[in-house]
């Protein structure tokens, strides 16, 4: 009997020994945000304390690391502390850092490893992961990437472990050097991307004529979408020189009104897709209709500039094709006229401005001219072309409105600048303020947002007026007399 007991004191000894280790994990997950809780780990030296830079843990409370420019290559922040802390359970930092300049960038994370895993990642203010941390000796890292102005957000993630403090530095490797003109891709001939450099263990890679493409600044721009329709028949995302491709945008330009059908195949497990309008906003979501196959849908679109964004999250490539499908509105019919006696249609007065009906045969217009002009019959669209020097205000009026018009401004690259769009008979209007010297297309068209195109047997009455912002003169010296 004596020796049972003593058996039973030496196990409940032992269990009173060990009990402590075991501690730290019931209470990770049984924490509550008490004064009691957090006295009994301030007490504790293998909880760490909360670093200053605290709430930071979400994609909308950053702390500001700094501004990266030639005159400052690197932003840093030291010691940081995720995971087991005296607050409890930090599980995420979030970073923010601006770039002034077109630059290959690098992210360096310190920490001890056998203390806790920790993950990062740089993104863009949209959401979008332009780079995956990858692990070193002494930390995470990330080399040679590059990136266009802006601000990006560094997210640093607690995977497991008990608790470290990290560093964290971000360098501006090289800078480099950004075009002045947007880059125009000349149909004949294929642009030499980068090298890629592929995992030992990932599938071949073939060159993608259609890079760089990871930005929406940097789209490639596939033209004029009409009827036939585009076709792009091989392209590639997924592990590029060193990172990941994880961004593939489009671009292309609708002329006239009209729906899209976009079909995409591809031969991985994982793919999305959006279209996005001119300003980068997504009007329609990419649906899988089978293992494979994405389908976009988007109706009754205006004329303008549309984008389409695929992006793609694994470690080998994913192939696809893209066939970007276009059908045109189908006109309404205007109210039936009153039958004359005869019952013959009228037709329309004579243009003088006619053929215009495209850009490359658009009637020429000069600053402080009127032009009259008629949209007969219907579906008749009206061009007008101008030069302007960079710097000078354009003003162009759109009067005397027989029925809705439209007027729509684009560049030299057939890019929509400006849309005026009022209801009824207003009197449309266009201010802007001209970038870069060349020729600038003027449209004149039938309405098409609500009741369809319309046209009238009525002039309506177009002018354009250019003016030269001025400039701030020296007040002269004044002289003893």
């Amino acid at each position: 009997m004596r020796k049972k007991l003593l058996y039973i004191l030496h196990i409940t000894l032992i269990v009173a020994l060990l009990l402590p280790l075991f501690a730290p994990v019931v209470e990770a997950a049984t924490l509550e945000d008490s004064e009691s809780t957090r006295a009994a780990r301030s007490r504790d030296p293998r909880y760490l304390p909360a670093d200053p830079q605290e709430e930071n843990d979400t994609f909308d409370t950053p702390r500001f690391l700094g501004v990266i420019s030639p005159e400052n290559t690197q932003v840093e922040r030291l010691a940081h502390t995720l995971g087991e802390t005296v607050l409890g359970l930090d599980r995420e930092d979030y970073f923010a850092f601006r770039l002034t300049q077109p630059a290959r960038v690098r992210l360096d994370i310190y920490f001890f490893d056998l203390n806790a895993t920790l993950q990062a990642e740089i993104l863009d203010f949209s959401g979008y992961r332009r780079a995956i941390a990858t692990p070193r000796e002494d930390g995470l890292g990330v080399r040679d990437l590059l990136l266009e102005p802006g601000y990006y957000i560094v997210h640093v993630t607690y995977v497991k472990g008990f608790g470290t403090d990290y560093n964290l530095q971000v360098t501006a490797q090289e800078w480099v050097e950004q075009p002045s003109t947007p880059v125009v891709v000349d149909e004949g001939s294929e642009p030499s991307p980068p090298a890629a450099v592929a995992p030992t263990d990932a599938p071949a890679r073939v060159q993608d004529i259609y890079e760089p493409n990871d930005t929406l600044d940097t789209a490639y721009y596939l033209g004029f979408v009409d009827p036939a329709g585009i076709f792009i028949p091989e392209a590639d995302i997924g592990w590029i020189d060193p990172t990941y491709d994880t961004d593939d945008f489009y671009a292309a330009t609708l002329g006239t009104p009209g729906d899209f059908s976009i079909t995409i195949n591809f031969d991985g497990d994982l793919l999305y897709a959006a279209l996005l309008d001119g300003a980068g906003v997504v009007i329609a979501w990419a649906t899988e209709v089978a293992p494979g196959t994405l389908i976009i849908s988007a109706f009754d679109l205006l004329p303008g500039d549309y984008y389409l964004h695929l992006w793609y999250d694994s470690d080998f490539y994913v192939w696809y094709s893209v066939d970007w499908g276009f059908s045109p509105l189908a006109p309404t019919d205007p109210p039936t006229p009153t039958s004359t006696p005869t019952d013959t249609p009228v037709p329309c007065p004579t243009d003088l401005n006619e053929p215009n009906d495209e850009l490359g045969s658009a009637t020429p217009i000069v600053s402080g001219s009127t032009i009259e002009g008629y949209i007969c019959p219907m579906g008749d669209e009206d061009y007008f072309a101008f030069t302007a020097a960079a710097g000078e205000s354009v003003f162009i009026e759109l009067s005397n409105l027989p029925t809705d018009f439209d007027l729509i401004l684009w560049d030299a690259n057939f890019n929509l600048l400006q849309l005026s769009a009022a209801a009824g008979t207003t009197t449309e209007v266009i201010n802007y303020l001209i970038p870069t010297s060349g020729t600038y297309y003027i449209q004149v068209t039938g309405e098409t947002q609500n009741s369809g195109l319309t046209w009238s047997l009525s002039p309506y009455r177009l002018s354009l007026q250019l003016t030269a912002l001025p400039t701030d003169t020296p007040t002269p010296t004044s002289t003893p007399s």
